[in-house]
C-alpha cells in the first residue's frame, strides 16, 4: 500500500476507552498459512509514535479471505490519523513487511 502525502479523513468514530474492537487486516495476495507469524503495529500517521502492537498472530480465512485478527481496546484510538503495519516475523533472517493500512479515527459521538 502507498501512503498518502495527507491523512486520510475520518472513517470511524472514535470508540469508548474500554470498548473491545476486533481488528481484520485482510493481506490481499496470498493465502491464510496458519504456520506462519505476523505482528501488527499501530502508530500515529505523522509522527511514526507506536501506539499499540501485538505479536504471534496467525492469518485465518475469515469470510472466504485471508486475515489477521487482533483485538484492541478503544483506549489506544484516540482522534487521529493511523497507520497500520502487518508484518511476518517468520522469516529466520528478518521481517517482512506484508502490509500497511490507513485508518482515522473521529471525534466520538456526542452522548
Amino acid at each position: 500500500t502507498l501512503r498518502r502525502s495527507t491523512p486520510p479523513e475520518p472513517t470511524v468514530a472514535a470508540p469508548p476507552p474500554a470498548q473491545s474492537i476486533q481488528l481484520r487486516l485482510v493481506i490481499a495476495g496470498r493465502r491464510a498459512d496458519p504456520s506462519r507469524l505476523y505482528a501488527a503495529s499501530m502508530r500515529s500517521w505523522s509522527g511514526g509514535e507506536v501506539r499499540w502492537f501485538r505479536g504471534g498472530l496467525r492469518a485465518a480465512d475469515v469470510d472466504g479471505l485471508p486475515t489477521v485478527v487482533a483485538r484492541l481496546t478503544g483506549d489506544v484510538l484516540a482522534p487521529g490519523p493511523y497507520e497500520v503495519l502487518l508484518t511476518d516475523v517468520s522469516a529466520p533472517n528478518a521481517p517482512i513487511e506484508t502490509a500497511a493500512y490507513e485508518v482515522s479515527v473521529g471525534k466520538a459521538p456526542p452522548p
